[in-house]
């Protein structure tokens, strides 16, 4: 992937990251550092309805204070992968046309992929 077609995808918080951190040992027990993997989720949008570019591990630059650290891993939560939590609640405010409105819920409901896990209250 080019430089130019990424720079145009915001970073907002569909990937999982997955990164260490390096390991500073010095010979002084007291300040030795060991290595801590960290896992942050990212969300790439295309800039002005422009596609998404397709981002791999290879395209994410981490580091810390000055130091470059490695990614060790980039899984794209796509698919089977996406996992999504998803929870609706349905409060004593809702308007007396929600009964017209549940089949549509279903419907939405029902649609969404088999890793999704939804919970209605």
């Amino acid at each position: 992937m080019r430089r130019d077609s990424f720079i145009p995808a915001v970073i907002v918080a569909l990937a999982g990251l997955v990164f260490g951190s390096r390991a500073a040992m010095s010979k002084d027990p007291r300040t030795a550092t060991t290595t801590v993997p960290v896992q942050v989720v990212v969300t790439v949008e295309a800039n002005h309805g422009k596609e998404v570019p397709a981002v791999s591990r290879e395209d994410v630059l981490v580091y810390q204070g000055r130091e470059r650290d490695e990614v060790k891993d980039w899984i794209p939560l796509q698919g089977d992968r996406a996992r999504l939590e998803l929870f609706v609640l349905l409060d004593d405010a809702s308007r007396a046309n929600l009964g017209a409105q549940l089949e549509d819920l279903r419907k939405f409901v029902l649609a969404q992929p088999p890793t999704t896990a939804i919970g209605l209250g």
